[in-house]
Order: structure tokens, then sequence, then C-alpha cells
């Protein structure tokens, strides 16, 4: 991992592997990725003496004859020119709604709003097992932005999927002696699985009673309105296409 350690500044550039081994581009089931997609990068054709047998796995398994590989820990994708590009630590990225996000890009886009000094991204599992996006954000001195005044302007920066599902205000961020932010002492988002309790429509229609019913079952939450969003209560595509099952 030291080859991809220095060469991690210079993230957006080819990368080489080190000499007589391999780089190939892998999804989380060792299957060969094709041009664009992120995926984990792996090391092949290494000396058994320099690496323990126990750190190896094998693969591409949709690959005729599948080889040890190496998993080096970081995150990048095939090019069009038939290189492949570093984009960064797989500590950098998480998996969300069956997409790879990077973190610091989304947390490098909201600092360039002028009311943001600092910002975190983090993740957190959902009682229904998906992933959550969510940004804490440090104002400038004097500045106040809201949620609604950030997410809007990350509309058509990022791609929908990336936006966060909540943008939390903190007065600063907890980080360790290297400067790190310790995302375990971010608080947690409240589960908005209640709406507004001033605004509450009847759910007096059987459909509508049934659908609350396969929301609450699907997303593991113990009450929902009709006014809630599917998406922002951790639903996705995947668990979307589970109700029409």
């Amino acid at each position: 991992n030291k080859h991809f350690r220095e060469a991690v500044d210079t993230r957006g550039a080819s990368i080489e592997p080190p000499p007589g081994a391999i780089l190939v581009v892998l999804d989380r089931h060792l299957r060969l990725l094709p041009v664009g997609i992120p995926g984990g990068l792996y090391l092949g054709g290494l000396s058994s003496e320099a690496v323990p047998g126990n750190a190896l796995v094998l693969g591409p398994l949709d690959s005729p004859s599948p080889i040890s590989l190496l998993h080096t820990d970081f995150v990048g994708r095939n090019r069009e020119d038939g290189k492949i590009e570093l984009l960064g630590q797989a500590k950098d990225f998480a998996q969300i709604n069956g997409f790879r996000i990077n973190l610091r890009q989304v947390e490098a886009f909201l600092l360039h709003h002028r009311g943001v000094l600092e910002v975190a991204a983090a993740v957190f599992r959902q009682p229904s097992g998906e992933n959550q996006l969510i940004c804490y954000v440090v104002p400038r001195p004097g500045s106040s932005p809201t949620e609604k005044d950030l997410r809007a302007f990350l509309k058509g920066k990022i791609s929908d999927f990336t936006v966060p599902v909540h943008i939390l205000t903190v007065s600063s961020l907890p980080k360790d002696a290297q400067g790190g932010v310790v995302v375990e002492l971010l608080p947690e988002p409240v589960s908005p699985s209640k709406s507004s309790q001033d605004e509450k429509i009847p759910l007096e229609a059987i459909l509508y009673h049934q659908l609350i019913e396969i929301w609450m079952e699907i997303l593991k939450v113990p009450s929902l309105t009709i006014e809630d969003n599917f998406f922002a209560l951790g639903g996705s595509s995947l668990l979307a296409l589970r109700m029409m099952v």
C-alpha cells in the first residue's frame, strides 16, 4: 500500500502497478468493473514471500483464470485509454443506495459555500440496514446557512443520490490528536419518523393505511404519516423494488 499512499496526492492521474505486478478494479463481489465505475484496487502477481497467504483473495471471480490478489485499501476506476485512475483511499468512500460515493468530494462542494467553514461527511446505518449520508457543517462567524440553503446549493453540482439526507449545523467538529474528525463523537440525526405535529393528514383511506404498514415493515420505523419522505427515512431504490414483490 506504500506505493499507493505515495501517489494519493496525485489522485485523478493514472496509477501504475509496482514492477512485475498487475492492477485490476473489482467490485465487492471480486468481479471486474467496466470503464468509469469506481471499485477496489487489487494487486496481483506479487511474491508469496512478500505477502502473507491469508492476506490474499482469489479473483477476478468472473475471469476464467482467477489469481491471488491483494486488496490495496484504495479506490480507482478504469479509463477509456486503458489506464487506471486513482480516486483515493477506500475509507473516503461509502456505499449508499447501490452507489459508491466519495465523502471527501461531497465535503469539498459544501466548502465552496461562502457560509461554511468546516464540513464532515459521515454515514449512519438505518434500522432498515441501508446507509444514510449525513453532513455536519460548522458555519463561518456571522453566517447561519440553513439546511434548505445548503441542499439547494448542492443541487445541480453533484448527483441527486450523493446529496446528504441531512445537513446538520454544529459549533465545532470533534478531532483527534492528528486533526482527523472523530465521526463516533458526532451527534446522530434525529429520525424523521414523524412529520410536523402541527400539520397531520388523517390516514382514513384504506390504501393509505396499507401503504403505511408496508413502509413501516420495510423501513423498520414505529410510525409514519403520508407526508414522510421514503428516502429520507432510509429508503432506497432496492427497498422500493422490495415493496413491489
